[in-house]
């Protein structure tokens, strides 16, 4: 789990898919190659609680595993967020797991 506060929509879409994509790119030194799923979650309101939060950015991941795996996905409450929102109250939860 990620936490990254301060943070828009677009740039938590952005690091997450950047992470997938250096993980997707760099086999370990055994040379396996892993790929990660991994659901992302914004919120501007601190009425949201934690469990609720966790609980729709898993819902995203494995919406992630059962689109294909090696991908982000966006939470459906994320998506009523304004991609260029600059509040400083943001914060966004990414779940990642390996794909």
């Amino acid at each position: 789990m990620i936490l990254l506060p301060h943070i828009t929509l677009k740039e938590t879409f952005d690091r997450a898919e950047q992470l997938r994509i250096y993980i997707e790119n760099n086999p370990t030194s055994s040379d396996i190659k892993i790929t990660i799923s991994s659901g992302v979650v914004v919120t501007t309101s601190y009425r949201d609680s934690v469990e609720s939060l966790i609980t729709a950015a898993d819902h995203a991941l494995y919406a992630a595993k059962r689109s294909g795996r090696n991908q982000v996905q966006l939470a459906d409450i994320s998506l009523d967020a304004s991609p260029d929102l600059k509040e400083s109250g943001t914060l966004a939860l990414s779940e990642t797991t390996n794909a």
